[in-house]
């Protein structure tokens, strides 16, 4: 219905427009005129005809018991309607491109004038639920940068999008698709973050569900800064790695290197590389964190409902 609204309102409008053109041009259509189901009928107080219908040829043909209307020449070609009909389509396509209130209301994605924190509720990734069947030790992770990137992504939960926060300063790149688990809360006030070993880039954006290896223990100018790594749990070529002793040391190698390299030419930060710690223990991580993101939610909730002073 208000898609018929819409274009009934452009119509009107291609037929106001007629009337700039000289009269020989004009179409012949009466004020108001409303098109349903190919008729054209008046809304003034003098009805038209059933008769009258815009036929298949573009004429448009008037049938009116009015005098004013009578005295109007009754075929009028598709070269005197021409110029409302150009207005009419004209004006169509320039109104596709316009939001309206009713699309707005009606779709499921946010309406392009709300404020950040309204736009956030669309997008609540931090949120997502992680305790399913195999968890701790199977969860979602939300994916922020690319493997191979040097383009550091963040999560922005203001306006729901991912933000870039840096490039690399150092000659590094990541060596894994990089993310974090949502509803987890460490000791820098960040989630929990995860490197998801494959073969493959994933997107940034996107949400996969990993199998959680073992971490590896960091510290920076932030705090403890923990990274866990993980496979995916849809990924073939990975069925046969369940813990940290089947990754080849190699690579826990690569990814202790990156994260020493990467921040060496940013001033004012420095990063502090551990060694690694085995499936269970990064089990207890992800129940710790787990526990401490509720927790956090549970102080902002009394905090905010504490009278102030």
């Amino acid at each position: 219905k208000g898609k018929q609204q819409a274009m009934l309102l452009l119509f009107r409008r291609g037929v106001a427009a007629a009337s700039f053109f000289p009269p020989t041009r004009r179409t012949l259509l009466a004020p108001h005129t409303k098109a349903v189901g190919g008729l054209v009928r008046s809304a003034s107080s003098s009805p038209l005809s059933s008769a009258s219908r815009v036929n298949r040829l573009g004429r448009i043909s008037l049938s009116s018991s009015s005098s004013s209307a009578a005295a109007q020449p009754r075929g009028v070609t598709a070269t005197a309607a021409l110029p409302g009909l150009a207005a009419f389509f004209f004006l169509l396509a320039q109104t596709e491109h316009e939001p309206t209130a009713t699309a707005a209301a009606g779709s499921g994605s946010p309406p392009g004038n709300v404020s950040p924190s309204t736009h956030a509720q669309y997008a609540p990734v931090y949120d997502i639920p992680i305790e399913g069947k195999a968890f701790p030790g199977e969860v979602p992770v939300f994916i922020e940068v690319s493997k191979g990137s040097r383009m550091k992504y963040e999560w922005d939960s203001n306006v729901g999008l991912l933000r870039l926060d840096r490039v690399l300063h150092s000659a590094v790149f990541y060596p894994f698709d990089y993310g974090f688990i949502p509803q987890t809360l460490c000791d820098d006030g960040d989630p929990l973050d995860v490197l998801v070993m494959g073969d493959s880039s994933l997107e940034p954006g996107c949400i996969v569900d990993v199998r959680v290896l073992g971490y590896m223990v960091m510290e920076d100018e932030k705090g403890k800064d923990e990274k866990v790594l993980a496979v995916l749990t849809k990924d073939p070529r990975m069925q046969e790695i369940k813990t940290l002793r089947d990754v080849p040391e190699h690579i826990l190698r690569e990814i202790s290197c990156f994260f020493e390299q990467y921040k060496v030419l940013e001033r004012e930060k420095w990063v502090k590389v551990g060694g690694w710690k085995g499936t269970q223990d990064t089990y207890a991580l992800v129940d710790k964190t787990h526990a401490a993101y509720f927790e956090g939610k549970r102080q902002e909730a009394a905090k905010a409902a504490a009278p102030s002073l």
